[in-house]
């Protein structure tokens, strides 16, 4: 990132004032907010404050991402299609629950945990340990003190991203992602281990519906309560066979959905960011070109990952210019340090989700095949990605 921009250490990613008052200092026209603490704890409230635009929601925006529980109420109130749900905070009472639904689960820790708080339950005793590592164990701390326990949907899972001014919607590239950490979309729950777009797997007709069903409500109840919804809406959607319905919401882009988008959009990002954060979003228009090619992305990362986030010791990645070299090739580096001195001084893996591979083709089929090619190029001291993502693209669940 040292190539592309300029770096200010001494300002923490959830230091409010540090960053207001960088931004002042800077003169910086527009503040795009990534990551989802931040604009939990209010950043944008206090840019907007000091007349910096910002695209990122309000405070009580961001709750839809900061709370399951709220998440959960709001589309119930706006009528959002979503899973049937219950709130927790006892595990005797999880369980009598449980026990009455007489099928699979999923256990979510109501508050912000990296995309590692959710435990797909197919038994009882999968059930029995989620509750008790999320309340008794307190595995995630006041995140995981109160739990959500809704009824596990199968379907076909997709992505949707929109952004909004608080009056426009522009919906951006649908893409599918893989979040189970293991081949075969087994093992634990992950932020994601890889994507891909165009979404062949679905038909158009079926992502407007999510998109009127499932997106456009919660906006709406944000407007009739006074506090218009800005920035980034992403919704991680099951397509049942019944119809679309709402797992989740995100109050910031995906990471591995974003750099699969960005690499096959030919509308200028930065452009509707601004848009988003100024009003002018509906200037632009209500929808974008189809994607110019299609885009797979494979997150490689540390064995240990989602138990450990960041790892003591920091080791070295091989394999990175090699894989850049390949034509249509792209990594984007995620949780790296420095490592080495003089000559061999360079990016190192610092745990978790290290890097992200990605490359752009004319068919999905084809930009998978090189992003493997690719990943299996780069290296580093316990490393690990899935050999099977995108495998099923173009299958009809």
């Amino acid at each position: 990132m040292v190539d592309l921009a300029t770096i200010h250490p001494k300002v923490a990613e959830r230091d409010i004032d540090g960053i207001t008052t960088l931004a002042e200092q800077l003169g910086v026209d527009l503040v795009i907010v990534g990551p989802e603490g931040p604009l939990v704890d209010g950043l944008s409230n206090r840019l907007k404050k000091h007349g910096i635009a910002c695209c990122g929601p309000s405070a009580a925006g961001a709750r839809v991402e900061g709370s399951k529980v709220f998440a959960k109420e709001l589309m119930d109130r706006a009528q959002v299609p979503t899973a049937r749900w219950e709130a927790f905070s006892d595990v005797q009472a999880a369980l009598a629950a449980i026990n009455r639904w007489r099928g699979p689960v999923v256990i979510k820790a109501d508050g912000i945990t990296g995309g590692r708080g959710a435990f797909v339950c197919m038994t009882k005793v999968a059930a029995e340990k989620a509750l008790h590592a999320l309340l008794v164990n307190s595995e995630f701390g006041v995140a995981g003190r109160r739990i959500v326990v809704e009824e596990f949907l199968q379907g076909i899972e997709a992505s949707i991203t929109v952004l909004t001014d608080g009056e426009s919607v522009l919906p951006l590239h649908v893409v599918r992602s893989e979040k189970r950490r293991d081949e075969g979309d087994t093992g634990p729950n992950t932020d994601g281990m890889g994507a891909w777009l165009p979404v062949e797997e679905l038909y158009e007709q079926q992502i407007e519906e999510a998109i009127e069903a499932g997106i456009k409500p919660a906006l709406e109840d944000y407007r009739e309560r006074g506090m218009n919804y800005v920035g980034v809406l992403y919704a991680d959607v099951m397509f049942t066979k019944t119809g679309p319905k709402v797992l989740e919401y995100n109050c910031r882009f995906g990471d591995l959905e974003l750099q699969s988008m960005v690499r096959s959009m030919d509308e200028d990002l930065l452009d509707l960011l601004h848009r988003t954060a100024t009003g002018t979003l509906g200037e632009f228009g209500t929808e974008l070109a189809e994607a110019s090619q299609a885009t797979t992305a494979i997150a490689i990362i540390d064995s240990a990952y989602p138990r450990v986030e960041s790892l003591d010791t920091v080791t070295a990645i091989a394999g990175l210019a090699d894989a850049a070299e390949l034509e249509g090739v792209e990594v984007f580096l995620g949780s790296v340090a420095t490592t080495g001195t003089g000559k061999s001084k360079g990016p190192g893996a610092a745990g978790g989700r290290v890097l992200t591979v990605t490359a752009v083709a004319d068919t999905v089929e084809a930009s998978t095949a090189l992003a493997h090619e690719a990943a299996a190029l780069i290296t580093f001291e316990g490393s690990f990605h899935r050999t099977d993502i995108a495998a099923n693209a173009g299958i009809f669940a």
